[in-house]
């Protein structure tokens, strides 16, 4: 177990927490920390890569440059997609919903860049699908012919 793994830890342990204050109802403090998680994930990163940058004898690798959340080959991308999906979850929950805010979220995690780590977890996938299905406009009765 590394540092990376440590990491992963860290981030599904705050984003059970979240998710368990969302379902008990707090919506405001679950919002809150998957905001928090998800600028602490892309904090490190930062830091990390600056680091990579300071340290002469770091190995220069084209790639590196790829923001945190569509890299698939980094933990932390997932981490980074559970706190966009519970953020949208909290829009919804809301009251009164901002499905407005959620949507917005939802093409966050649909976005192009971000499909390979989507495509990489099926729980993850399946999460964002069924987000996608309680967005989705209501059929119109009169387009029904």
């Amino acid at each position: 177990p590394g540092a990376a793994d440590d990491a992963s830890a860290v981030a599904a342990d705050a984003r059970a927490a979240a998710f368990q204050l969302l379902t008990s109802g707090d919506v405001p403090g679950a919002a809150a920390l998957f905001q928090a998680e998800y600028s602490r994930l892309r904090d490190e990163d930062e830091a990390a890569k600056q680091a990579a940058r300071d340290d002469p004898a770091a190995p220069r690798r084209k790639g590196l440059s790829k923001p945190l959340e569509y890299d698939d080959e980094r933990p932390g991308a997932l981490d980074m997609g559970w706190c966009l999906y519970g953020l949208a979850r909290c829009a919804m929950e809301n009251d009164p919903p901002e499905a407005d805010a959620a949507a917005q979220l939802l093409g966050a995690l649909e976005d192009e860049r971000r499909k390979s780590v989507l495509d990489k977890n099926v729980d993850f996938k399946a999460a964002v699908s069924q987000l996608s299905l309680a967005l989705a406009p209501e059929p119109d009765d009169n387009e029904l012919g």
